[in-house]
């Protein structure tokens, strides 16, 4: 996954008006202390949307959803960037992406960190997830800027390449599932049906309540996966270590 930066990402691909870092809270669950969580990001255009789940990987519980602030709401032009550096000169619209970015980073790390400090006291978090978009890469800047439909590609990927960014600088493994791999990935890493996924999903947004729309499905099934790919490299590594 390449940044707008020029830096790669180490992701692993599962294949077929708020101030810096704000959170808009809802009521969780109580947790039992200790228990194994991760997770899930479903990324837009200066927001995102997170699922917490803890508990074992076959059967984990959502403990929490809640949408965290990746942009500057008061400054249109911070969040849809490459819109606003389609009209300036050459010079001036790379500053501006480049501004952009670093704060974008910034923001995400923010958010991250904050959400890893409240549970910390609960639970151990040991994976990170993130629906990636469709497209493999991005063309250079002024390829982008002459196109409309690169514009929002690029805005896209700003904000999910800073998601990814945080959790790894916070020291989560990422696992990244493009969208639209999204439910044949999870019916793949859970060793379920698809239309058995769909009932587990249902089932796993019963415990809060709404909202679960496509969106909290999609975070909290990316996190699944990331707590099913840590889970497995977890018994991984137990399984070398008893064999030396």
């Amino acid at each position: 996954m390449q940044a707008r930066d020029g830096h790669r990402h180490r992701v692993v691909i599962a294949s077929p008006g708020a101030g810096p870092g704000a959170v808009r809270r809802r009521a969780r669950l109580p947790l039992p202390r200790s228990d194994h969580a991760a997770l899930g990001f479903s990324v837009h255009t200066g927001w995102a949307t997170v699922a917490i789940l803890a508990g074992p990987a076959h059967a984990p519980r959502l403990v929490d959803r809640r949408r965290i602030e990746l942009g500057d709401a008061a400054n249109p032009d911070a969040v849809q960037v490459y819109h606003a550096a389609a009209g300036l000169p050459w010079s001036a619209s790379r500053r501006l992406v480049e501004k952009a970015t670093q704060a974008v980073n910034r923001r995400a790390l923010e958010a991250v960190k904050a959400v890893l400090h409240e549970l910390e006291r609960d639970l151990r978090v040991v994976a990170g997830g993130v629906a990636l978009g469709n497209a493999t890469s991005l063309p250079p800047l002024d390829a982008i800027l002459r196109s409309h439909l690169l514009l929002h590609a690029a805005e896209g990927e700003l904000f999910r390449s800073a998601v990814v960014r945080a959790c790894e600088t916070a020291g989560l493994p990422v696992t990244g599932v493009p969208s639209r791999e999204l439910s044949a990935c999870g019916a793949r890493a859970l060793g379920v049906a698809p239309t058995e996924l769909e009932a587990k999903l249902a089932a796993l947004g019963r415990g809060l309540g709404p909202p679960w729309a496509r969106d909290q499905r999609d975070a909290a099934l990316v996190a699944w996966i990331g707590l099913t790919a840590a889970a497995r490299q977890a018994g991984s590594n137990r399984g070398k270590g008893q064999g030396r």
